[in-house]
This record gives structure tokens, C-alpha cells and sequence, in this order.
């Protein structure tokens, strides 16, 4: 590339990363009264607040917390030794999430996308909605999204340079990503089984397959010891086992039953009070007593689980394509502005799969480490979060397939590619 478009592309990247500037402070601003906090917000501040006083990683009630992992606490107690609020956290996430555009377009950049696309790539994340509202919340997810962006970027600098220190970084940053959002355990852990085959094939170093299992090792391991000695269970998080009676089941046994969430989350209690006296209960961590308790929710799902697959079916379509109808009611509440704006990102939801989509028909072969990780990682993520259906886990995955979207065509042009094939079906059809 010449100077001249050099300074071009760079001059580009920079309006659109000052766009987006103003319009997530814009947003933030106008729609201050329902965002910033939300219901999981007391709970990772408490733990901050706890660990800055000097009594440890403690949950509002100062006991031992074993629902949250350190990462996003830690991000928080780092603002607030800062002298910043809850306020001042948002605002750094702001700034994170313009820092996760430019490593964005530094990806594609990095690995060979032309700088047309790498532009339009870039100017794409202007449109998602979700990513909005959750960076002005108070909350992991687009904290979480922000370190996944730092992982795919160590990556591609690995692709590109083969360089170990980069390839180290990546599996830092993945770990790091483990410990913001559990929902990374088993998918680290098949990472490092599959480095443990590469390097049976000789395909990865004994260094590669060192730092990825010690990495993973100090995790979660050591987050789990941390919890098995405060709490009585080797776990990252009870999130899950909580999930198992408060969401999973609750969830399908409201639709079964034809009762309120609510209403199934009590008879979730009533039957493990049948099942367990107070007396049996008397001494055992909150921890030990929710994995117990996520036994009676998993007998349920066990009892019906091809209605619990059916609930995970509709929950990911949920999760890939749910506009945040309740922001929008409580932020707007025009039922016309609503529906367009709905129909709008719905289109830019469904264009985006689509190209990714046809990125890897067209792509296949020429798929890279990158590539494979963006797939398996988002994909991971939306599996694993499909049980409740919510838009606002779309935010961990939907952010690397837009990037994955383009990174497929850096050895072709997605237009042309487009324009050669419609041709030869008419062709054919003319034929």
C-alpha cells in the first residue's frame, strides 16, 4: 500500500473510532436511567468494594464468594482503588470498547484483509445494538467481549509473525477470558487436548503444549483450589449448579407445566426441603448446598430432556437473534419506532451469519488457526448460553463472527467472488 492511501485508510479508521465514540457516550447518555446498573451489578461490586477493604474475595454478606470468578471484580476494584465509582466503570469500558474496534481492525489487517473490507469490517460494529447497551452496563459481558477481541488479535500476530511470545499472549489472555466468564472452562480445557494432539502429530512445540496446560492449570485450578478450601467444592463457579434450579429447570418446567418462573423455582425448593433436613444442611457452605440443590433441577432436565433440547433450540435461535425488546420498550416505548428498529437489526443480525456463513462455503480450505478458534469459541459460547435465550449473551460471540465474517475472505473478494457465482447460476439456468 502507497503512502497516500496509507494515510487514507488511517484517517478512516480514525473517524470511524471517533463515530463510534460519540455515539456510545450518546447512547449511554440518553438512556442513563436504564443502564449503567443492572440486577448482577451489586454483586460483582460488593466483591470489589470487599477486596479493597483487605477482607478478600467476599460477596455482600462478607462471606467467602463462590459464585463469581476474579477477573471482572478485579477490573472493578482496579477503577475504584482509581478513586472512580460505578460510573467510572462504565466510562473505561467505553473506552475498551473503542480500543476492541481498533484491535479489530488491526486483525483483519494483520491477517491480509484487504483494506476495503478491513474498513467496512470495522464501520459494521457501528450498527450492533447489543454491544451498546451491555459496554454502558455494569456487568462482565462486554468486559468479557473485550478480552475475547484481545485473544483473536494475539492470535492473528502469531499467524502472521509465528513468534512463541505472541502465541504465550493468546493463551494469557484466554485463561484471563476464563476468569472474567466461567462459561470458558470446558472450552479451555479442549484447547489444551487439542494442543496435546497437535503435538502428538508434531504439529505443536512441547513449549505450545506447556504454556497452554500451565496456563489453564493456574486458572482454573487455582480458582477452584481457592473455592474448595473457602467453600468445600473444586469448582470456577456455583453458576452453573445455581442455574440447574434457578434458570435451566425453572425455565422448562414453567413451560411444561404451565406455571410461572417463579412458581417453578419454589417447587424446585419445596422438593429439596423433602429432600434434605435442616438439621443435614447445618454447617455446609452456600456452595455446598446450591450443588446439592442443582441435583433436584438436574433430575428434573434428565426426567425431560428432549423438551430441555427443544428449550435450548429455541433458546439459541433466541439468543442469536433477540433485538432487546425490553430495553427498547423501556427506553423508547413507541410500538412503531420499535418494530423498525427491530426489523433493521434483525437484517443486520441475518446478514452477518450469512456472510460468515458463505465465508467458510467459499473459504473452506483456506481456513487458518484464527479462523478455527473464532468458530469454535463462538459457537462454544452460544451453545452454552442457549438454555436461557437471552440477547444479551449474544454480546461474548456476535462481535468475532462479524470479525470472522471478513477474516474468511483475506484470500478473495467478497464481491467479485458474489458476482462470479450468481453468474454461473444463470448460466446454468439459462442453459
Amino acid at each position: 500500500m502507497n503512502q497516500n492511501n496509507l494515510c487514507k485508510s488511517n484517517k478512516t479508521v480514525f473517524i470511524i473510532l471517533a463515530i463510534y465514540t460519540v455515539l456510545l457516550v450518546a447512547f449511554t447518555i440518553l438512556n442513563y436511567d436504564f443502564l449503567i446498573i443492572s440486577d448482577d451489578t451489586e454483586s460483582y461490586v460488593s466483591v470489589a468494594e470487599n477486596l479493597i477493604a483487605g477482607k478478600g474475595f467476599a460477596n455482600a454478606e462478607g462471606l467467602p464468594d463462590g459464585f463469581r470468578t476474579p477477573g471482572y471484580p478485579l477490573f472493578i476494584a482496579a477503577v475504584l482503588l482509581l478513586g472512580g465509582n460505578v460510573l467510572a466503570v462504565v466510562i473505561v469500558q467505553l473506552i475498551l470498547c473503542v480500543g476492541a474496534l481498533y484491535l479489530t481492525y488491526r486483525t483483519c489487517i494483520i491477517t491480509g484483509l484487504s483494506e476495503k473490507y478491513a474498513l467496512v469490517c470495522t464501520g459494521l460494529f457501528l450498527l450492533d445494538l447489543s454491544l451498546y447497551i451491555y459496554s454502558a452496563t455494569a456487568i462482565s459481558d462486554a468486559f468479557f467481549y473485550f478480552v475475547l477481541v484481545v485473544c483473536a488479535y494475539f492470535l492473528a500476530k502469531f499467524t502472521k509473525t509465528k513468534k512463541f511470545i505472541h502465541l504465550v499472549l493468546f493463551f494469557i489472555a484466554l485463561n484471563f477470558a476464563l476468569s472474567v466468564r466461567p462459561i470458558l472452562m470446558y472450552y479451555n480445557g479442549l484447547v489444551c487436548i487439542f494442543i496435546l494432539v497437535l503435538f502428538f502429530f508434531k504439529k505443536a512445540s512441547i513449549k505450545s503444549l506447556l504454556v497452554s496446560v500451565l496456563a489453564f492449570a493456574l486458572v482454573f485450578g487455582g480458582w477452584s483450589l481457592r473455592n474448595y478450601v473457602q467453600n468445600g467444592v473444586f469448582e470456577m463457579s456455583y453458576v452453573r449448579n445455581y442455574n440447574m434450579t434457578q434458570y435451566d429447570g425453572a425455565v422448562l418446567r414453567s413451560e411444561l407445566e404451565g406455571i410461572t418462573l417463579n412458581e417453578a423455582r419454589d417447587a424446585f425448593d419445596r422438593e429439596f426441603s423433602e429432600l434434605h433436613s435442616k438439621e443435614e444442611l447445618e454447617g455446609l457452605s452456600r456452595s455446598q448446598i446450591i450443588k446439592m440443590k442443582s441435583e433436584v433441577g438436574n433430575g428434573y432436565i434428565k426426567a425431560h430432556f428432549f423438551d430441555y433440547l427443544k428449550q435450548n433450540v429455541k433458546g439459541l435461535f433466541n439468543t442469536m437473534f433477540g433485538t432487546n425488546r425490553s430495553f427498547l420498550n423501556d427506553s423508547i416505548g413507541s410500538p412503531l419506532i420499535i418494530t423498525l428498529i427491530e426489523l433493521c437489526y434483525l437484517a443486520f443480525l441475518f446478514a452477518v451469519y450469512a456472510l460468515y456463513v458463505m465465508g467458510w462455503i467459499f473459504n473452506f480450505k483456506k481456513a487458518n488457526a484464527l479462523d478455527l478458534f473464532i468458530f469454535t469459541v463462538s459457537g462454544y459460547c452460544a451453545a452454552a448460553s442457549a438454555s436461557l435465550g437471552y440477547a444479551r449473551f449474544r454480546v461474548a460471540f456476535f462481535g468475532l463472527i462479524l470479525l470472522g465474517a471478513f477474516l474468511l475472505w483475506k484470500d478473495k473478494d467478497i464481491i467479485s467472488t458474489f458476482k462470479e457465482f450468481l453468474k454461473r447460476k444463470n448460466n446454468k439456468k439459462a442453459a
